[in-house]
């Protein structure tokens, strides 16, 4: 929206003005598409304001080797005249660039650029969120400018706006990276989209670009050829800082992590302890991992009753890895006895369960659907003849239920099937890695079992 300021300059302000005015006015209309214009000031250096910003040197902060061999690099620099093939702008549906990095672009990419970009929107029509085009670069450096459409949010966004946006924004990665596939890029230089105008808290957004890209990388190992590097590049020092804490945080294994941000983790080593047992034809497998990220026929997902996948942290886990198809599939599904089945998208499954357990608090049914719940997945799983299954900690996260409780539910459900089950099956009960309290109780629980004579459990292997 257009509109005027007038802030008057005095004391510090003032000297800062005098001082740094250059750099003020270049912060301003690169970040927030502003053009500032300073009356009646006296500048310590006149002639710097009418001279062109000096390209600076991109500087590398730090990279990380992502295991399909593709390097994620962490820059400060300006895109504007970053060397790589394809340079990303955080565009509008519309492509009009008249405002923060989109502007800086089109300023330093000439007329082409705007030219190009009404052309492909006459044509085409607007882009949706998540989209991103590749069109000619005009006079910048690269070989073409990627535009990307990432999700735009209020001024000051709630915390559900932000968790609603993530998936979008994630869109918008792999619509750039797909791009980078198709024309067999060698590197592309990403800025932190949505972060400046559209008002995507940067610590987040950050966050979920560098999510997007491992997880893309790391579970497309059957491409022939992949980019030798992205670059996630950004102007501004707290920007830059932030994507480089969330790429030390994502490829640390020490470090805590939250759910979404470890999706991509491969959970294998001497960190991440299994503990099996076999009861009738069932192998029952205790492991930490991370539930998105199985390998199994199928993958069990616990939702919310108004079936919103972007409630819950399992469930929102799934959701980014799937991609937001799933949603739609589950909106018109229909519930057979307990469960909603969804193709797998993105998962590395065949199909994924979807459970709907009431809240204990409020209903007092709730353990006896738990115990149903995980009976009608293992009983669905092996009439569509599937060999494995795997289980997140049902109950233990908003719906109330103690880890003993959890485990002991899951459990019972799972000793009863044994005795029915006609063939063979794996059963995995997957614990998020840093939740010790929730393995140790299952871990417990199954312990228990084996002395339990109507389970008739027996130890298969413990790996620490």
């Amino acid at each position: 929206m257009d509109g005027k300021l007038d802030f008057p300059l005095h004391g510090s302000s003032l000297q800062l003005v005098k001082h740094s005015g250059v750099a003020l006015d270049y912060i301003l209309k690169i970040k927030f598409g502003c053009v500032a214009s300073f009356d009646g000031v006296d500048f310590e250096n006149e002639t710097s304001f009418s001279l062109k910003k000096k390209p600076v040197a991109p500087e590398k902060r730090c990279e990380f080797n992502i295991s399909s061999g593709v390097t994620l690099s962490v820059w400060k620099g300006d895109l504007t005249a970053f060397p790589a093939d394809a340079v990303v702008n955080a565009a509008n549906e519309c492509l009009q660039h008249h405002g923060g990095l989109a502007r800086a672009l089109s300023d330093a990419g000439g007329p082409r650029i705007n030219q190009e970009s009404s052309a492909y929107i006459k044509k085409h029509g607007p882009l949706t969120t998540g989209e991103a085009v590749a069109l000619d670069a005009g006079l910048l450096q690269n070989k073409m400018i990627i535009h990307a459409v990432g999700p735009e949010l209020s001024i000051n966004p709630t915390q559900k706006e932000v968790e609603q946006a993530g998936p979008l924004l994630e869109m918008a990665i792999r619509s750039i990276l797909d791009i980078v596939q198709e024309h067999r890029l060698v590197n592309v230089a990403i800025p932190a989209i949505s972060s400046g105008l559209f008002h995507y808290p940067v610590r987040e957004c950050a966050e979920t670009i560098v999510s997007a890209v491992k997880n893309y990388y790391e579970s497309s190992s059957g491409q022939k050829r992949f980019p030798k590097e992205i670059c996630l590049v950004n102007h501004d020092d707290p920007t830059v800082k932030e994507i480089e804490r969330a790429c030390r945080q994502m490829f640390s294994p020490h470090q805590t992590r939250s759910y979404s941000q470890a999706t991509a983790s491969k959970n294998k080593g001497p960190d991440m302890p299994s503990f099996s047992v076999q009861t009738g034809k069932i192998c029952l497998t205790l492991k930490k991992g991370n539930i998105e990220e199985q390998k199994t026929d199928v993958i069990v997902n616990t939702a919310s009753q108004d079936r919103s996948l972007l409630i819950g942290q399992i469930s929102k886990a799934i959701f980014r890895k799937a991609g937001p198809e799933m949603q739609k599939e589950i909106n018109e599904a229909v519930m057979t006895n307990y469960i909603i089945c969804t193709k797998p998208y993105r998962l590395q499954c065949k199909q994924v369960f979807h459970t709907f357990c009431p809240d204990k608090r409020s209903d007092e049914a709730s353990a006896r659907i738990l115990h149903a719940s995980v009976l009608d997945c293992l009983w669905t799983a092996v009439a569509n003849k599937h060999k494995s299954i795997a289980f997140p900690a049902i109950g233990t996260g908003a719906l109330g239920f103690s880890k003993r409780e959890s485990a002991m539910i899951m459990l019972d459900a799972v000793a009863g099937f044994s005795h029915k089950c006609p063939c063979d099956l794996d059963v995995h009960f997957v614990i998020y890695p840093s939740d010790y309290g929730t393995f140790q109780a299952f871990q417990e629980q199954i312990t228990l079992s084996q002395e339990t004579p109507s389970h008739h459990f027996s130890l298969g292997k413990t790996k620490k």
